[in-house]
């Protein structure tokens, strides 16, 4: 995953798919990021018709809303963000790491808010255009992928790896002892996959009951608020699994070399030189 945020988003809270940064900051190739972005609400749109097999009607209509969208958040979240990462990098680079996770994880949360605010009046205006061959449709993609997206739930061994690989894309090249400490702390925790299997199941149900009934108010709610949908039991699960990556992560801190702390900063500068390239020309052209 090539994601500005996927080290500390992934390994300071559980992931919150939002549409438009999980399709946009998971591509990587020989294209730009700029590229990517510039094409963002087509590919939105692409992913969103695989999803729910569109009619070409439906894809007329939804076009427009999500290149306003787009625009949105160039104009409105991406500064900020490139504000946020610089005070993160500041951190990182002066020797204060664990102030800079707090920092990160705090700015994530806001930006997440942000962009759950911002693309409602998008996805409401598109979930009216929702039909039951597109709920069967939608049901059917999440029977195909459901597999993949909790495979590293099966083992104990298969969530280290997970966290490994992360953890090696913003660290580098772990060492032997650090490679150990992941397998100390990281484990499954207690009906780790069916908590999250069954979550997923009961957020479904209940946010396709919603679009049936067209009730507005409850369905903006639950997506201000994603934790109005999740089970008892899954709230208790990432309580339990940000403990043990803040313990992870304090325990690899003192552990770093050199080299791996210049690799965070580097990862961080890449990112904001990227962010910086898609900002609105008026504000690019100030810098």
């Amino acid at each position: 995953m090539d994601n500005a945020t996927s080290m500390i988003k992934h390994l300071m809270v559980h992931r919150f798919r939002i549409l438009l940064l999980s399709l946009l900051l998971t591509l990587s190739g020989c294209f730009s990021f700029s590229f990517w972005f510039e094409r963002l609400d087509t590919l939105v749109l692409w992913q969103l018709d695989r999803m729910l097999d569109f009619s070409d009607g439906q894809k007329d209509k939804i076009k427009p809303e999500l290149t306003v969208l787009v625009e949105r958040v160039r104009a409105e979240t991406v500064p900020p963000v490139i504000t946020s990462l610089t005070e993160v990098q500041h951190l990182w680079d002066n020797q204060k790491p664990r102030q800079a996770l707090f920092l990160a994880e705090h700015e994530i949360n806001l930006v997440l808010d942000t962009l759950r605010r911002d693309s409602w009046p998008t996805l409401a205006r598109t979930l009216d255009f929702i039909t039951e061959d597109n709920i069967e449709a939608y049901l059917e993609w999440v029977g195909d992928n459901r597999d993949d997206w909790y495979e590293h739930t099966l083992s104990d061994r298969a969530k280290q790896q997970k966290r490994t690989e992360m953890l090696k894309d913003w660290l580098g090249r772990l060492s032997t002892s650090q490679k150990s400490v992941v397998a100390d702390i990281v484990k499954l925790h207690t009906n780790e996959r069916q908590t999250r299997i069954e979550n997923g199941e009961y957020r479904r149900s209940r946010f396709i009951g919603l679009i049936e009934q067209r009730d507005w108010v409850n369905l903006e709610q639950a997506w201000q608020q994603p934790e109005l949908l999740q089970t008892e039991e899954y709230q208790l699960w990432r309580t339990r699994e940000r403990d043990q990556t803040i313990t992870l992560l304090h325990t690899l801190i003192p552990t770093l070399s050199a080299e791996q702390q210049q690799h965070v900063s580097k990862r961080l500068d890449n990112w904001i030189a990227r962010l910086h390239k898609v900002k609105p020309a008026t504000l690019a052209e100030t810098d």
